[in-house]
């Protein structure tokens, strides 16, 4: 996830103003690992831990999934479709995430 702004498509986060909390479950302590990612002005941050911040959307996966998501082994569509992400809020505002990110093509 902290990696997530190296992947940020600056013509096509432009006018993005998005901001998305994510909740990775499967940790080895048994934690919930959470994260906010923010978009705007073209440039993206990740932050994190749960701040108080407004979220447009919160997905929440096993981090597993989330891995398969990064990768471009899995689509964020057929994620939601079969479960293996759950969306909370804006669910356009998440799928614009991956929009303006160039995630890499499976091999």
């Amino acid at each position: 996830v902290r990696r997530l702004p190296d992947f940020v498509h600056p013509r096509r986060a432009r006018g993005a103003d998005l901001t998305v909390g994510f909740r990775l479950l499967g940790s080895a302590s048994g934690e919930i690992e959470r994260y906010v990612v923010r978009v705007q002005g073209g440039a993206a941050s990740v932050s994190e831990g749960d701040d108080d911040a407004r979220r447009d959307a919160t997905v929440t996966c096993d981090a597993a999934d989330f891995l398969r998501l990064a990768t471009g082994n899995l689509s964020a569509m057929t994620g939601v479709l079969r479960g293996q992400l759950k969306v909370k809020g804006d669910r356009a505002k998440a799928l614009q995430l991956t929009s303006v990110l160039d995630i890499p093509k499976p091999r």
